[in-house]
């Protein structure tokens, strides 16, 4: 039981992080459509941060494993498809150059996570915590194909544009 709370812990520390980051960035972005996908992930990140925390406030309220739900709602904001709609085919590298490493960074961040919730269900015996860990690390493999895709489609179709940018 300490190791799943030290898990959950761990991961709401994150999840904070992630919102903090998100917050900073939609505001320091250039770019309108990585400004609202910012912004929406911001709350993705505190529903995921309340999910994780509410699940721990269990734990440490006394219940066992076998009183507490660790089933994800997957129809709950947590998992919005609507968040990956950015289109940044508009994206201008003369005005957003630093975007591009936002999203890269965000990439990166995406990845950690993903690659915690699963090393984190590896680590857990228990069917329903190990499901539940899985659950997030299913949204967090999420965001990051979506900013690596992004990412690279920029990186590739921009890549003439970003070569004369820097040696104008």
């Amino acid at each position: 039981m300490e190791k799943i709370k030290k898990i959950l812990q761990f991961a709401m520390n994150m999840e904070r992080q992630g919102q903090v980051f998100y917050g900073f960035y939609s505001e320091q972005v250039k770019d309108e459509h990585i400004k609202k996908l910012f912004s929406d992930l911001e709350k993705v990140e505190k529903e995921h941060y309340y999910v994780l925390k509410e699940t721990y406030d269990d734990l440490l309220g006394g219940k066992t494993l076998q009183d507490i739900s660790w089933v994800v709602d997957d129809n709950s904001k947590v998992k919005s498809p609507d968040i990956f709609t950015a289109n940044l085919d508009t994206f201008t590298l003369d005005q957003n150059l630093s975007d591009i490493t936002v999203l890269r960074m965000a990439y990166l961040i995406e990845h950690d996570f993903a690659e915690f919730y699963k090393k984190a269900a590896d680590s857990i015996d228990e069917p329903s915590v190990k499901a539940f860990l899985s659950s997030m690390a299913a949204w967090e493999e999420e965001h990051r194909d979506f900013f690596y895709d992004k990412y690279q489609n920029l990186k590739l179709h921009k890549w003439d544009e970003l070569v004369n940018f820097i040696l104008e």
